[in-house]
């Protein structure tokens, strides 16, 4: 099933495929913060690493929560979307935006 469409020099975005995108990345973030987060904990109570790998960890944990936080806050832009009056695009390519 094609949920976009790309043909003939025209993008067109389908709204609520862009929507559950934003909520699989969300799902999917989350979950891996929290075995980011489990894995921490266990290697400080049952396998005490050196430091630096200890390091390694958190910043990958704080990867992942940055991560989160971008899927999360475009998810709750998308839903705002339908209550809004009007909608801005930032940061796109030089196009010419048909409504």
């Amino acid at each position: 099933m094609k949920y976009h469409d790309l043909s003939a020099n025209v993008v067109k975005l389908d709204y609520p495929t862009l929507l559950r995108t934003a909520k699989i990345a969300v799902g999917a973030t989350k979950n891996e913060m929290e075995r980011r987060l489990s894995a921490i904990q266990s290697s400080l109570l049952y396998t005490p690493k050196e430091k630096s790998m200890q390091l390694i960890d958190v910043e990958s944990l704080v990867s992942s929560a940055q991560a989160f936080t971008i899927a999360l806050e475009t998810m709750h832009a998308l839903e705002a979307m339908e209550s809004r009056e009007e909608i801005e695009w930032a940061n796109l390519p030089k196009v010419r935006i048909n409504h």
